[in-house]
């Protein structure tokens, strides 16, 4: 179980404000059990050791309103050995054949379970979410460099598995979000989403006052990994950690300028008027770009159901990702060109911003 720590109470707030960290984000995302799972892969990763690394670098994810990358981690390749990869590889397949059966037994759970039985499914997915993202880190980090070309092919489709594999245990966590909101009906449903795990099995055991759930909606909440330890900070806290972090961020890309510097997904060079799509506005896609052609997507992220903005675009600029990511697959695939892992782009770039996309070079130019 994660613990909430107090800056006011111990001296582990002004221990991590020390730190530099090297991965950064801001993530409007809920529920928050969904996150909390799955950040507690940077701890004690099994395959992390297995390939000789000690511990992941000092990562945080601060879930708020809006999105906001800040600087993405040292992008030190970790797996440059073709063995290795085929290990990561064959455990990724294993996992997600050794718990298809399990995971298809949870999804055909009825709607009426015991407050016993919901913390036993909070737990099961919770041990199988840290499970699965012990091995998806290694994708989304882009932690490999190899030149076998086959290996290379192979990397994409296995993302794509562990990425789908990962959408059902999300939708899982919502269900639990139904199950404990029928089960405590004077309680607004969406203070369930900011609960952590342990608070959530806190209220089912009836140690915890129904009164502190309905302050807990909308609080900012962030997640820290330093020196092989989860901590949680919430409220203020969480808020003053953020904010002093990203003033002392390290990354040499910050954005300052008239350029942006990414890494190559697909080869290109065009110019044209930024729509940016952020986080929040994800389900607003369709509405947003309308009928509108030949513009530059500029977005964290990209994700399946945004091929259709992809594809009447004539660049895509993201905040995160590598060789592997999603918006590198469908840009090969549409020869888009497209320019990953900027790490600032959406925080730096406007909407009918006007830019030159030269992603030959992985330079993106604003010219107005």
């Amino acid at each position: 179980m994660l613990n909430i720590y107090s800056s006011r109470k111990i001296n582990i707030f002004n221990k991590i404000k020390s730190h530099s960290f090297s991965k950064h984000i801001s993530y409007p995302f809920i529920p928050v059990i969904c996150f909390e799972s799955s950040c507690k892969c940077y701890v004690d990763n099994p395959y992390l050791k297995r390939i000789g690394y000690k511990a992941y670098p000092d990562f945080l994810c601060c879930l708020n309103k809006s999105y906001e990358g800040w600087s993405d981690w040292s992008k030190k390749a970790l797996i440059r050995d073709e063995k290795i990869a085929s290990y990561i590889i064959k455990e990724s397949r294993n996992f997600i054949e050794r718990n298809e059966k399990i995971v298809c037994k949870l999804e055909s759970k009825g709607h009426e379970s015991s407050e016993n039985e919901i913390i036993d499914l909070l737990d099961e997915i919770d041990s199988l979410m840290i499970g699965l993202y012990h091995l998806y880190i290694f994708f989304i980090d882009e932690s490999f460099e190899l030149e076998d070309k086959k290996t290379n092919k192979i990397l994409p489709e296995i993302r794509i598995k562990l990425s789908d594999f990962s959408s059902r245990l999300y939708d899982l966590c919502f269900v639990i979000i139904d199950l404990i909101s029928s089960k405590f009906p004077n309680i607004h449903k969406k203070s369930f989403s900011y609960a952590t795990i342990g608070e959530i099995k806190d209220l089912l055991r009836h140690r915890i006052d129904h009164n502190y759930f309905k302050k807990i909606k909308s609080r900012p909440i962030l997640f820290i990994t330093a020196e092989n330890k989860q901590f949680v900070f919430v409220n203020k806290d969480a808020l003053e950690l953020k904010e002093h972090i990203r003033k002392h961020d390290p990354s040499k890309n910050d954005g300052a300028g008239l350029f942006l510097l990414g890494s190559v997904a697909q080869k290109g060079k065009v110019s044209g008027r930024v729509i940016k799509i952020t986080e929040a506005y994800y389900d607003k896609i369709a509405k947003i770009i309308g009928n509108r052609k030949n513009y530059i997507l500029v977005i964290p992220m990209t994700r399946p159901e945004m091929v259709p903005a992809i594809k009447n675009s004539i660049g895509i600029i993201t905040d995160e990702g590598g060789i592997t990511c999603h918006a590198a697959i469908v840009s090969r695939e549409l020869k888009k060109p497209c320019i990953v892992g900027t790490k600032v782009a959406t925080r730096r770039l406007k909407n009918d911003d006007i830019v030159e996309m030269d992603a030959n070079k992985g330079i993106i130019k604003i010219i107005r």
